[in-house]
């Protein structure tokens, strides 16, 4: 397979400049010789922006040890103009070696139909190579990227004309098939609609959406199972929500924890509900979307006693909020971050230092919260309003 091979990009907006200069004048954007000589390891928060008018970047954010608790932006990577990039960064992966993935998901875009870009850690996050996930003639809406090994990969593809999973290998691009989900879907049409995938026991879990191909039916979503050794479907458990959006897992009482969007009209298909991953079966709704005042859109989950929410407010005025709640017990705790107009567009948790991250995406900045006090405790502009945010650990400093 060809790749199309970029150079690394010789650029800062005189924006950019301006702001690193005060960060450097004003909050000692350079560390101290003990600072860069701490720890064994460089953390960052890696966040894709965009504004859908052709401003595209990764912002690069150093999460600094607890012994200087804040956080800076250290540079920004051009990812291009397609104002319909959409760009999502990912790095989770089964291997050793954490690397740094953007689905380019390009959905309505009139120059791409989907690729997924690969970033050098060691060349500052510069986009190294890209290569395409769709078919060279209709739109994949890729929406999520797995690594299960150093020469394999997954790709779920959102589009109706696909309903699949490509596999892969994330460095080259080089394709090896896919895992079809035609009809699966409850719906009429039997779409599937993958979306997010956790590697688990073994298995991928994939959130199926189900929605058909004009929005008009939102049927209960599913889990599919999928054997990674085979490639073959393993099982599909039906769920009691709509539109599922974010998971997590709780390894003490062996649950897993769905958040569901619902249809975007009735709360009540939104919620939080949990799953048995040993005997495969839904074990109901823990939370109901109604209860939080809206529509689940991410969820950060910490384990049985935490988790963090993002909802959009049923009346769709008053902005978004991010709630913390028990999963285990139920329960609604209390709200931590909220304003008029919000949109929050993901949540991200450093849980080395007990922090969730907010992509505030109508402020152009990420957020940061202390979870043991729930103050807000830093906030980093990005410049451009966030779109994603992935944890990304290496050896040394970038």
């Amino acid at each position: 397979m060809k790749i199309k091979k970029i150079g690394r990009e010789k650029w800062f907006w005189a924006l950019v400049l301006g702001t690193v200069v005060l960060a450097a004048g004003c909050s000692g954007f350079h560390e101290t010789d003990e600072e860069a000589a701490a720890g064994p390891s460089y953390r960052y928060a890696l966040v894709t922006c965009a504004d859908w008018a052709g401003q595209n970047s990764l912002a690069a954010i150093q999460l600094k040890p607890a012994a200087a608790p804040f956080l800076w932006m250290d540079w920004l990577v051009n990812l291009g103009s397609d104002p319909f990039l959409d760009p999502v960064v990912r790095t989770k992966s089964l291997t050793s070696v954490q690397p740094a993935l953007v689905l380019e998901r390009e959905y309505f875009s009139a120059t791409g139909l989907g690729e997924v870009a690969v970033l050098n850690p060691a060349n500052r996050f510069q986009v190294e190579a890209t290569y395409p996930v769709n078919d060279g003639v209709n739109p994949a809406n890729p929406n999520d990227l797995l690594v299960l090994s150093a020469d394999k990969a997954y790709v779920t593809r959102w589009d109706w004309l696909y309903n699949d999973i490509l596999i892969l290998n994330p460095d080259t691009g080089a394709t090896s098939g896919t895992i079809d989900f035609t009809g699966l879907g409850a719906n009429a049409d039997g779409l599937p609609r993958l979306y997010k995938m956790l590697y688990l026991q073994g298995r991928v879990w994939v959130l199926m959406q189900n929605i058909n191909t004009f929005f008009t039916e939102y049927g209960p979503g599913s889990l599919g199972v999928v054997n990674p050794q085979s490639d073959v479907i393993e099982d599909i458990i039906a769920l009691d929500l709509k539109n599922p959006a974010d998971f997590g897992y709780d390894g003490e009482l062996n649950r897993l924890y769905v958040a569901a969007t619902g249809d975007w009209f009735d709360p009540s298909g939104a919620g939080v509900e949990a799953v048995n991953p040993a005997s495969r079966i839904s074990l109901g709704v823990l939370i109901q979307g109604s209860d939080l005042g809206g529509f689940l859109t991410h969820m950060a989950f910490q384990d049985a006693g935490h988790a963090y929410l993002s909802v959009t407010n049923s009346d769709f005025i008053s902005g978004d909020q991010v709630i913390q709640v028990n999963p285990a017990a139920g329960t609604i705790g209390k709200t931590l971050y909220a304003y008029p107009g919000l949109y929050v567009s993901d949540l991200a948790l450093d849980r080395q230092q007990d922090l969730l991250l907010i992509a505030d995406n109508t402020g152009s900045r990420v957020v940061v919260i202390d979870l043991k006090s729930g103050l807000i405790v830093d906030t980093v502009e990005t410049l451009v309003p966030p779109v994603s945010i992935a944890i990304w650990e290496g050896e040394d400093k970038l």
